[in-house]
């Protein structure tokens, strides 16, 4: 307690010392006792007129915030913003270099972002509402494990729209569940995963792989499976041969409209099934230069 004491009696003798670069008139003495008025009323110096987020102005805060031209905030009052946390009134948050190793508990939304795993029913969903997910460059992550398999009590994932997953070399097992996946859109990882997250896909319209590594040719269920797929793009795949060694799938395919195959060095032979796919619209193999069938 002396201690703290001391720590308190010299940050007031340095508060003496800046008494003019503050203008201030009278300091009481380190020494001196204090008088406390809780009564006194005091001015602010800042213009009221230039603070908004107090009370019930949260939406007019983030109207502001998220205007790019915006020049009539001047303060921020740590009290409107809810001690730098987001407010109900935020609907989107990008977090950016983020060197910690667990995010801080604001960041948790709502149950009905997350959905509530531990509600004791029978029937548990979680991230009901999620439509996009994008995962760049976590160059340390080897599993995603919490995101659970379905099983009779469980859903995860149900509404997920959009996946992309970028520069996650060291991924090595992912979730499989995606009832509603539409787009995916997956570079510099593994084919174990790729394979792995395509495995049970049947939504799917979009498809863009890049840089998966040890990637002979595309799986056959996902070939089968997804009979949906207008655009198939494929780029810097070095260990593609071909795009499936089974022809009879593309019979599955009335609704492709692009594939586009580039930049792939062991890619040699385009399967015959393709002269059947009478909806392609865009066709364009680049820069393959083992390619040997004519099509």
């Amino acid at each position: 307690m002396a201690k703290k004491i001391k720590a308190v009696q010299e940050k007031l003798a340095n508060a003496n010392k800046l008494a003019n670069v503050f203008g201030l008139d009278r300091l009481l003495s380190v020494d001196s006792n204090v008088e406390i008025i809780p009564t006194r009323e005091t001015d602010s110096f800042l213009d009221h007129s230039e603070v908004v987020g107090r009370k019930t102005e949260v939406s007019k805060i983030v109207s502001l915030l998220t205007s790019a031209t915006n020049q009539q905030l001047s303060v921020i009052p740590i009290v409107g913003m809810a001690g730098l946390q987001p407010h109900r009134y935020l609907k989107s948050l990008t977090i950016d270099g983020f060197g910690g190793e667990k995010f801080p508990s604001w960041t948790l939304t709502r149950t009905e972002f997350y959905g509530n795993y531990n509600d004791g029913g029978y029937h548990k969903i979680l991230f009901p509402c999620l439509k996009s997910l994008q995962l760049w460059s976590m160059r340390n992550l080897v599993e995603w494990t919490d995101a659970m398999e379905p099983t009779t009590t469980g859903i995860v994932f149900p509404c997920l729209k959009n996946l992309t997953i970028r520069n996650c070399k060291q991924l090595k097992s992912a979730p499989c569940h995606f009832p509603s996946l539409e787009e995916l859109d997956i570079s510099q990882a593994s084919s174990t995963t790729f394979e792995k997250i395509s495995s049970k896909l049947t939504t799917l319209t979009y498809l863009r792989i890049s840089g998966i590594s040890e990637l002979a040719s595309l799986p056959e269920q996902l070939l089968k499976n997804n009979s949906s797929l207008m655009s198939l793009r494929i780029w810097s795949c070095d260990d593609l041969v071909s795009l499936s060694p089974h022809e009879y799938v593309w019979g599955f395919y009335t609704s492709l409209r692009s594939l586009e195959i580039s930049d792939s060095e062991k890619f040699s032979y385009l399967p015959d099934g393709l002269h059947t796919l009478r909806s392609l619209e865009e066709f364009r193999v680049s820069n393959c230069p083992n390619l040997r069938s004519e099509w």
